[in-house]
C-alpha cells in the first residue's frame, strides 16, 4: 500500500514519472493491486486531472497478466479489462477520439469485439463522423449478442442529428444615434457520412450619423468530419460588399488539443469601402491546449489586411 500511497502523492502533485514508477513497482510487487490502480486513474479523470488518468490507464494496459478475480474475469486479460475501462473514460469526458482508438486496439487484441465496435461506433457519433460510426456499427452486427453496449449503440445511431438550424438577432442602439439591427439564419445538413452541407442567410442594417447602410447575403459551403479533421468552405454572397470566401481546417492532435488555420476575403461594411470596392483579407493560426476543465492555453497568430 506505500507504493500505492506515495505514487498518488506524486501523480496528484505533477511529478508524475516518480508517481508512475511507485505505481508498477506496487503492481509488480502486489499484482491483485492493478484493481486499485484502476480505481485511482478513475478517480483523477473525476477531479478533471484527465492527463493523470490517462497516464496511469496507458501504465496499466502494459501488463497483459491474467486477471486475477472472476468479477474481472469477463474474457480476457488485464490488457483487455483494463482498456475497456480506459475507452469508457475517455467517452464518458468528452474526448471521443481518443476513446475511439482505444476502442480500436480492444477490437484487435481481444475478443470483447462486441463492446469494443459498440463503443467505437458511439465515439465516432459524438464527434460527428457518421461514416465510421456506419463501418463500426456493420462490423458490430458480427459479434452482436443484444448487449447493453450493442443496444446503445443502435439507439445512439438512430437518434443521431440529421441536421442544425440556428436563428440570430440582435438590436444595438446608444445616445450616439447608432442604430443596428441583424438578423441571420444558418442550417446545417448530412448529405452522406462525413460531409454535410451548410447554408446560412444574414441581414444586417446600420444607421450611423442619419447615414444608413443595408446588408444582406447568403452563403453556401462544405462540412467534412473525420477523426483528425474537421474542415469547412464557404463561399461568400453580400450584397452591396460583393462576393467572397473562407475556410478553416482543424487538425486534431487529440480532442482537447488542436491546430486551427482559417482564411477568408470579403467586402467591408461600409459605404466608403462599397464605393471604393475595398476586400478584407484574414488569415488566423491558433493552437489550442487543454489539459483539464479550467487549464486551457492558446496561442495565435493573425494576418489582416484591407485593399
Amino acid at each position: 500500500r506505500s507504493y500505492l500511497s506515495r505514487g498518488y502523492i506524486y501523480m496528484i502533485t505533477d511529478r508524475i514519472k516518480p508517481g508512475l514508477a511507485d505505481y508498477t513497482a506496487a503492481i509488480q510487487e502486489r499484482p491483485a493491486s492493478r484493481f486499485l490502480v484502476c480505481e485511482d486513474a478513475k478517480h483523477f479523470f473525476s477531479i478533471g486531472r484527465y492527463e493523470l488518468g490517462k497516464e496511469l490507464f496507458r501504465r496499466l494496459v502494459t501488463f497483459d497478466t491474467m486477471v486475477q478475480t472472476k468479477e474481472q474475469a469477463a474474457g480476457g486479460s488485464d490488457l483487455s479489462v483494463y482498456r475497456q475501462q480506459f475507452a469508457y473514460d475517455l467517452l464518458t469526458y468528452d474526448m471521443p477520439r481518443e476513446s475511439y482508438k482505444e476502442y480500436t486496439k480492444l477490437a484487435e487484441q481481444t475478443r470483447f469485439k462486441e463492446t469494443a465496435y459498440a463503443g467505437m461506433a458511439q465515439a465516432a457519433l459524438r464527434y460527428g463522423d457518421y461514416r465510421a460510426a456506419k463501418s463500426a456499427l456493420q462490423k458490430l452486427s458480427q459479434y452482436d449478442t443484444g448487449s447493453k453496449e450493442a443496444e446503445q449503440a443502435r439507439k445512439a445511431w438512430q437518434d443521431r442529428w440529421h441536421g442544425t438550424l440556428t436563428a440570430s438577432t440582435s438590436w444595438f442602439k446608444n445616445y450616439q444615434d447608432k442604430d443596428y439591427r441583424d438578423f441571420s439564419v444558418q442550417m446545417e445538413n448530412e448529405l452522406t457520412g462525413s460531409w454535410h452541407l451548410l447554408s446560412a442567410w444574414g441581414f444586417n442594417k446600420k444607421n450611423q450619423n442619419d447615414a444608413d447602410s443595408t446588408e444582406q447575403g447568403f452563403n453556401l459551403g462544405l462540412r467534412y468530419i473525420g477523426r483528425d479533421f474537421d474542415a469547412r468552405a464557404w463561399a461568400l454572397t453580400n450584397v452591396p460588399s460583393g462576393s467572397g470566401y473562407s475556410y478553416d481546417l482543424t487538425y486534431f492532435f487529440r480532442d482537447f488539443t488542436w491546430l486551427e488555420y482559417s482564411e477568408g476575403r470579403t467586402g467591408v461594411d461600409n459605404a466608403a469601402g462599397y464605393n471604393r470596392d475595398i476586400t478584407h483579407r484574414e488569415r488566423r493560426l491558433n493552437f489550442h491546449r487543454q489539459i483539464g476543465p479550467k487549464d486551457i492555453f492558446e496561442i495565435g497568430y493573425l494576418w489582416d489586411r484591407y485593399s
